[in-house]
């Protein structure tokens, strides 16, 4: 299943005006405790993939 779709449609996801990334859409959640819901979902390892790759992220 393709969720990002899903969730904008619902909702829970909002694309934002300017990316921080070039030529890349972004998206973020409507709300925190949306974010901290789908993120406590996470297992443990995938968890810290994102973790990592937003820390790599934020040097560009």
């Amino acid at each position: 299943m393709d969720w990002l779709p899903w969730m904008l449609q619902r909702e829970l996801l909002e694309r934002r005006e300017q990316s921080r990334l070039a030529d890349e859409e972004e998206y973020a959640f409507r709300h925190a405790l949306i974010r901290d819901g789908c993120y406590a979902m996470l297992p443990d390892h995938d968890r810290a993939l994102g973790a990592a790759d937003a820390a790599l992220s934020s040097r560009s």
